[in-house]
């Protein structure tokens, strides 16, 4: 009798489950290559990637300097992408973005949603909006939506070898985790 859920433990127990980085305070920058309002980017102070639920989901929290104003009614909303880069799918420039395939896009808008862009296949899946605490906003989505699902116990194997970035960004204001792309 073979028992499915214990190759998604194994899974889950010798996968990499959690990828930390910090970004500086007070580092809200104009956009690369943007004119226009400056707009007021949310401050960034961490973010963490992880997966989660034995192996079927993927989780970003982000952490910021304030609490989030949402939904933002000053001007344009304000955009937070995290970028991704899966090496099993060819990678593409677009907009700020370099060498990446994936984004996870959150607008601070009244019905947020979560959107999935699949940049190379030009598809996109929208999802549940993600959680805002105080300072503190999560984005979870299923694993299949962001590398290859085939296998038998609904584990995205494809996760652990995705890399990651984090932009924030008002009309042309940004503040970027490292350098802004796919490189945690």
């Amino acid at each position: 009798m073979r028992c499915g859920w214990v190759p998604a433990l194994l899974v889950a127990l010798v996968t990499p489950v959690t990828i930390a980085a910090t970004d500086p305070a007070g580092d809200v920058l104009r956009c690369p290559s943007t004119t226009g309002p400056a707009g007021d980017a949310p401050d960034l102070l961490a973010a963490t990637g992880e997966i989660v639920e034995l192996g079927t989901s993927a989780r970003f929290t982000l952490r910021f300097t304030e609490p989030l104003a949402i939904p933002d009614r000053e001007g344009t909303p304000f955009r937070v992408d995290v970028v991704m880069r899966d090496p099993a799918v060819p990678a593409v420039d677009a907009g700020l973005y370099r060498g990446v395939n994936r984004v996870l896009r959150y607008d601070a808008v009244t019905e947020a949603v979560t959107t999935i862009l699949l940049l190379p296949e030009a598809a996109q899946s929208r999802f549940l909006a993600p959680s805002v605490d105080g300072r503190t906003l999560v984005m979870q989505v299923p694993g299949r939506t962001l590398s290859a699902d085939e296998d038998d116990e609904g584990t995205s194997p494809g996760l652990d070898k995705l890399r990651w970035g984090v932009v924030v960004r008002d009309e042309g204001a940004c503040d970027l985790l490292g350098n802004g792309r796919a490189t945690y």
